[in-house]
C-alpha cells in the first residue's frame, strides 16, 4: 500500500494508520519507518548490483509469462534471466508488472523491452526467450528480439496427435 499509493514512510508511525493495521490485523508487527527505510536501501542496493551483473553477462535466457489473478481480475506479465556466473546457474525476476491495458503484441513488445532495458540487459546477449505459444506475447517477443529467439515453453505445447508418447 505504502509503494503502490507512494505514500510517506512515515505513515507507519501515524495513529490513524496504526489503528487501522491493529484492527485488520490485531497480531501483526508494523515495521518501523527506519525499517522500511533499511530494506528499501538494501533493495536498491542489491537491485544495483545485480544490474552491475547482468551488464557484463554475455550470454543469457529469459522466461516470460502472463497470468491473471482471478479474484481481482488483474493481469500481469513477469520475467526472469537465467544466465551462468563461471560454472554456476543464476536466475533472477527482473520485472512483474501489472498489465493495466489489453494484451496486444506491441504493448507487450514496449513491455519486454522495458524491462531488459532498466536491467541494463543488451538484445543481443541474448540466446532465447522461452514463452507460452500464445500469439500475442510470440509477437512480441518475435518483434522485440527476432524470430530465431523465440522458443515454445514445452508444457504449453500441445501434441498435434493427440496421442500421449
Amino acid at each position: 500500500m505504502i509503494a503502490k499509493d507512494n505514500l510517506p514512510l512515515h505513515i507507519v508511525e501515524k495513529e490513524g494508520f496504526q489503528t487501522f493495521m491493529n484492527t485488520v490485523l490485531p497480531l501483526y508487527k508494523i515495521p518501523s519507518r527506519k525499517s522500511i527505510t533499511i530494506l528499501w536501501r538494501r533493495n536498491a542496493l542489491l537491485s544495483s548490483m545485480m544490474k552491475t551483473q547482468l551488464s557484463e553477462v554475455k550470454y543469457l535466457s529469459l522466461t516470460t509469462d502472463i497470468w491473471t489473478e482471478t479474484l481481482n481480475m488483474k493481469s500481469f506479465l513477469g520475467m526472469t534471466a537465467h544466465f551462468l556466473v563461471g560454472e554456476q546457474h543464476k536466475s533472477v525476476t527482473i520485472g512483474v508488472v501489472e498489465l493495466i491495458e489489453r494484451h496486444q503484441s506491441e504493448y507487450l513488445k514496449n513491455w519486454l523491452l522495458n524491462l531488459i532495458d532498466q536491467w541494463n540487459i543488451e538484445i543481443e546477449n541474448i540466446v532465447v526467450v522461452v514463452s507460452d505459444n500464445d500469439a500475442n506475447i510470440k509477437k512480441a517477443i518475435v518483434d522485440a528480439f527476432g524470430i530465431d529467439k523465440h522458443l515454445p515453453c514445452f508444457a504449453h505445447l500441445k501434441l498435434s496427435s493427440g496421442k500421449n508418447s
